[in-house]
């Protein structure tokens, strides 16, 4: 299995179920190669998965060209 769990506040979960935020931003990229479904695990106070989405792919480069590319989806 190629999947994950990130974990994100309600705000940005609720925001990436309804379509309105396309990316996820991380400091560093997952530990496994292939990485195809990420699981949302909600933090306090809901504390449980509500959601899951399909990596597209993963994207690379300077927080700079990063926030070019995605910052109307973001």
């Amino acid at each position: 299995m190629n999947n994950i769990i990130i974990s994100l506040k309600p705000q940005y979960a609720q925001a990436i179920l309804s379509g309105r935020k396309r990316y996820e931003f991380r400091r560093s990229i997952f530990k496994k190669p292939n990485v195809t479904t990420a699981y949302i695990y909600v933090t306090s106070p809901i504390g449980k998965i509500v959601g899951a989405f399909t990596i597209g792919r993963i994207l690379t480069g300077t927080p700079k060209e990063i926030w070019a590319k995605c910052k109307k989806y973001a």
